[in-house]
């Protein structure tokens, strides 16, 4: 399953959410060990769910930097191939 970049910062945002929400629950005080425990692998999961989501989400724009600056011709190169401005020489 492939995401596009704006499902992939959604994502980000949802699971940044949910380890704020995991902390301040840490914070309150009326949780056995247990509870608390479960909070806590909770939490590490999520984060390392967001930092593998982080990294596809660096490699995914590692690669569209790469096909903008190397492929895609600049707009006013195309502009003299299609004959916009008078070619020099």
């Amino acid at each position: 399953m492939e995401f596009n970049k704006r499902e992939l910062r959604t994502i980000m945002c949802a699971l940044q959410l949910q380890i704020e929400a995991y902390r301040k629950i840490e914070s309150q005080d009326d949780k056995d060990e247990e509870a608390l425990a479960e909070i806590i692998m909770d939490r590490g999961y999520t984060e390392s769910l967001l930092s593998a989501v982080e990294v596809y989400y660096n490699q995914l724009n590692k690669f569209f930097e790469v096909v903008q600056t190397d492929t895609v011709p600049k707009r006013d190169s195309i502009r003299q191939m299609n004959g916009y401005y008078p070619q020099k020489g």
